[in-house]
Formats: C-alpha cells, structure tokens, sequence
C-alpha cells in the first residue's frame, strides 16, 4: 500500500481493498482536509457514505467543560481548570452517524479529512 501526503491532500494508490478498524479502503481515493463551518452545540451527520476524520482544537482557559458526541454517545468528556491551553479532539465518524461538540465555546480550529 503507498500513501501519499501533498499538503492536504492524502492519496492511496494501491490495487487492493484493504480494511482498517473494521472500514474498507477504497483504491484510488483522494482525501482531502477542509475546514467546515461548525460550531459547537450542533449536531452534524457524516452524510459522505465513508468514515469521517475530525479534528477539533479547543481554547481552555479559566475553567472549561465540553463533550464530543457521536451517535449521542460521549467519546470526549473533558474538563479543565487553569490558566490557558488547548484541547484536542480526535475522532472518526462512521457513515451516516450524527456527531457534535457540546457546549458554546468557541474553536480554534475544526478540520474534517473527507473523500
């Protein structure tokens, strides 16, 4: 398998179906990383027919208390009290699953690896 990272776009290349934590890669597809809208205390559903990568950067200062959800389920329940800092989540999003970032805080970055 050959995978090829050119800035922020991810190529595997291979002839062959290959299957990673229970997905299957396709051959021959173009991943890209992008930058949605998103906002913390909505729900968004991986619409894309394929696992979703997400990676959010959270500012942590003072005290800060947020959860990341997939399927109503908690994967990310953090809480932080101090002086400043960042949190970072990282996530894969089955096909058709909802998924969201409790809470009202703001983002410092939200980043989705999508086909």
């Amino acid at each position: 398998m050959t995978l090829t990272i050119s800035g922020t776009t991810l190529t595997w290349n291979d002839s062959t179906t290959q299957t990673v934590g229970g997905y299957t890669l396709v051959p021959g597809m173009t991943n890209k990383w992008t930058a949605p809208s998103r906002a913390a205390g909505t729900t968004y559903t991986n619409s894309t027919g394929y696992p979703l990568a997400v990676i959010i950067g959270i500012p942590a200062s003072g005290s800060c208390f947020t959860t990341f959800n997939i399927n109503g389920t908690t994967i990310f329940n953090p809480y932080y009290s101090g002086s400043s800092g960042c949190y970072m989540v990282n996530a894969i999003v089955p096909p058709g699953a909802t998924y969201g970032l409790g809470g009202s805080h703001g983002l410092s970055y939200w980043f989705e690896l999508t086909n």
